[in-house]
């Protein structure tokens, strides 16, 4: 369950307008281009705390889930390239969230209505909370990555805060198994790919 999947799972939810955590100690990340870049590159998902029952049920067909945040700072966009291990398969899927810097979020289109994502300011920079729907206690839920597949036992306690701040029990939360990571191969492969044609680029630039 990464980013992606985090908005498709909350994509039949209403747009809520943006509103203040319920919490006063969860606060939002205000992006700049340290922010935007630190937050690119490849983050593992950890976890997750979601409120409304049957969106929780989706989150637990996904096995392990990783995605790679590549930033366009022009556009203010992310390109999101995320592998989601759901049984014994792999699915990669893409789409581009629209970054929003004065109030923090990440923007999804999906069928024509936004749906928007609150990045949490968080003291390790290794870490990637982001929240949903914080003053609906049905709908609420926060999804949390880091840049390793085993995140430490501080990285966990910041997580398990917050998540308590927004109304979850720690048995609420479910955690991915990275023993059944199937998506190895299908990311060797699509980086591959990419150098190729990276090279391929290069060498028409040497020849031009």
């Amino acid at each position: 369950m990464g980013l992606h999947w985090a908005f498709i799972i909350l994509s039949f939810a209403p747009l809520l307008m943006a509103q203040q955590p319920i919490c006063a100690s969860l606060t939002t990340t205000i992006f700049n281009d340290t922010i935007i870049d630190q937050l690119s590159g490849k983050w593992y998902f950890i976890g997750s705390a979601i409120g409304y029952l049957p969106y929780k049920e989706e989150t637990q067909i996904i096995n392990s889930s990783f995605f790679y945040l590549i930033p366009n700072k022009t556009e203010d966009i992310y390109q999101g390239n995320e592998y989601n291990t759901i049984g014994d398969k792999c699915m990669y899927q893409e789409a581009n969230l629209t970054i929003k810097r004065a109030n923090g979020t990440l923007l999804k289109n999906e069928s024509n209505q936004l749906h928007t994502g609150y990045v949490a300011r968080t003291q390790d920079p290794n870490t990637f909370i982001l929240y949903f729907f914080p003053m609906d206690r049905n709908l609420r839920s926060v999804f949390f990555s880091a840049r390793t597949p085993e995140a430490s036992e501080e990285q966990l306690k910041e997580f398990q805060e917050i998540a308590k701040c927004l109304g979850f029990q720690e048995e609420e939360i479910i955690y991915v198994d990275w023993s059944k990571d199937m998506c190895k191969e299908l990311e060797k492969e699509h980086n591959q790919k990419k150098k190729k044609e990276t090279k391929d680029v290069d060498k028409e630039k040497e020849l031009s």
